[in-house]
Order: structure tokens, then sequence, then C-alpha cells
């Protein structure tokens, strides 16, 4: 809402910028039609910065796939799960829909789709993100003039993980196959995110030095990993089994290894082994937990996991009856 009013004798003006900011300013007169005439032209200059050639007719799908070429050329860890919400989710549904056409209505009612689909609160906020996250990016590159609110859903943080012991880890693995064994405990060891591990490549890797380095990781920050003690035992086990060229370290007959791969063969060996629901996550919280046992100190272990915050490190950090009674 724009307006004129008077601060003493002086009159100032207040209007919105392109980004939906409230200005005010004074009109540097104590006239009150100079003041008029100064926010229309302040108006017009907003109304010409927030006008976009052909805005109107942009479709969502133009933004998404613009906003996944984005994420592959940077290499982002979150690539292929990015990919598969847009493939499955958005573009089906709201793909044709022009982005001016953007409500919330419309976005509450897709999320009520995405629920009834039996997806979980947290994954339709994964969606959506991607949603809020592509609009950011065709906006930043001035291909669109203002945000729509994309509304996220409510989601407890309470569900922390499950912690395993190595030798549960190792049960697991004598269900699993070759490929699958080597990952899962590089994955308890270390800590790492899977979408990282699944993107590690041979180039990454210095045996000479034992250290890996990821240049972009979910954070969009390079990471490093010494090697050392049975990680060290994983990569050159790695190296010495490689009976096709890949250059992928974790891989399936060469071939780079997808979310999806192993997500039923780990649900079969958890099931074998008495611990149903253990997800692969776990690992990662695993992982983190036993740092804390062995007493590394809080910063060496978020280097280590790759966590970023401290905030989510404790969330990952479990406290078992075993550490209250060793306390």
């Amino acid at each position: 809402m724009s307006r004129v009013f008077k601060r003493g004798t002086t009159y100032h003006i207040e209007y919105l910028d392109e980004a939906g900011k409230r200005i005010r300013e004074s009109a540097k007169t104590r006239s009150k039609g100079k003041a008029e005439v100064l926010l229309k032209e302040a108006e017009l200059a907003v109304a010409k910065k927030k006008f976009v050639p052909g805005e109107k007719n942009y479709k969502l799908k133009t933004i998404l796939s613009a906003f996944l070429d984005y994420y592959d050329r940077e290499r982002k860890a979150s690539t292929q799960a990015v990919a598969g919400r847009l493939k499955n989710y958005s573009l089906p549904r709201l793909g044709e829909c022009k982005v001016n056409d953007l409500s919330v209505e419309l976005l509450e009612t897709f999320q009520d789709e995405l629920l009834e689909k039996d997806l979980s609160p947290a994954t339709v906020n994964q969606v959506l993100s991607d949603i809020r996250g592509a609009l950011r990016h065709a906006k930043k590159r001035g291909k669109i003039s203002s945000l729509p609110h994309v509304p996220m859903l409510k989601v407890e943080n309470s569900d922390t993980g499950r912690y395993a012991s190595l030798e549960t880890v190792k049960k697991i693995c004598t269900h699993l196959e070759g490929w699958q064994k080597n990952l899962i405990l590089f994955s308890y060891f270390s800590g790492r995110r899977q979408g990282e591990l699944r993107q590690l490549t041979w180039d990454m890797v210095n045996l000479e030095e034992k250290m890996i380095t990821w240049s972009t990781t979910k954070n969009g920050r390079a990471l490093t990993l010494p090697l050392v003690g049975p990680l060290l035992e994983i990569i050159l086990q790695q190296r010495a089994e490689l009976k096709v060229v890949s250059p992928w370290v974790f891989h399936r007959d060469g071939k780079q290894l997808s979310k999806d791969d192993g997500r039923r063969s780990w649900a079969t060996a958890t099931r074998l082994e008495s611990v149903p629901g253990l997800r692969i996550h776990d690992l990662r919280v695993s992982a983190v937990t036993n740092l804390r046992r062995q007493g590394v100190d809080r910063q060496t272990s978020k280097s280590i996991s790759g966590h970023q915050s401290d905030s989510v490190f404790e969330r990952y950090s479990i406290i078992e009856v075993e550490d209250q009674r060793d306390a």
C-alpha cells in the first residue's frame, strides 16, 4: 500500500519495492502535490523492475528443468534424489501449470494428494522444497519477478534414528551381495551420507596421501576424509577387486549406484537379523554416536561425518542405556 504522509513540515512517501519490501523516504518538499508526483514516479520505477518479458507464459516444468540442470552441472550430491521427486511427483501434477497461476490453495491441494499416496510429511516437504528452490533459482536469474509462497507441513523432529552396533552391521552384511557390503561398512565407519558415497569417484581418492576430497556436498562445501584403519582397508579392497573399468568407487557392475539400489536387499537382511526398520541412514547416526563414545571432540567428529551445524549433529548422537550406566 502506497501513501503520502507528513512529518513535521516535510512530506514523506511510502511504497513497496520490487521485492515487496516497504520503503519510506522523504520527498524533501512541503508540497503534498509534489510528494504525490514523486510517489507515482517511484511506483513506476518499481513496476519497470518487476516486469519480466514472457513471465506470464512460463510453465513450472521449464523452471524445474532449469533447476535440475543447475544441480547436475554443480554435481550436487542430491541430484538423483531431486530428479526422482520431480519426475514422480512435481512434473506430472504441476508441470503444465503457469508460474503466475501457482497459489497456496493449489500447492496445499498438491500436499494433500501426496499424503494420500502414503508419502510421509517429511517427504512431502522435500517435494515442495524442490519447487521452492526452483522458484528461487529462477528469480535469482531474472526469469520471474516474484516468489509465490510455498507452504510446508509441520514435521516433528522426534525421530533421531536408531543405533546399530558393529556386530549387528556385520551380521546384516552376511546377507548382502558383495558390491553392497563394503558400501555399508564404509558408511558405518565414516558416517558419510549415502549420496556422497554414490557420487564418489576414484579421482577424488588420493591413496598416496590417504585422503578423500569431495568438491561439492549437500551443504555446498568441499569436505575431506582421512583414510585410516578400516576406511583405508575398504578402499584398497575396492581397488584390488575392480573387475570392470569404472570411475565409481562404489558401483554395481561398473555402473553408478542409484538411490534405490540395494534398498530391498537391505530390508530383507535387517529382517533376517531381527532389526526390521533399521534404515541405511541409521549407519550415519551410529557413526556419530561411536565417535562421541570414543571421546572424539565435536569439531573433529563434525569434520568426519560432514555435519555443518551443532544442532543437527547433536540430534544424530544417541544416548543409550549403556552410556548412562557408564556415566
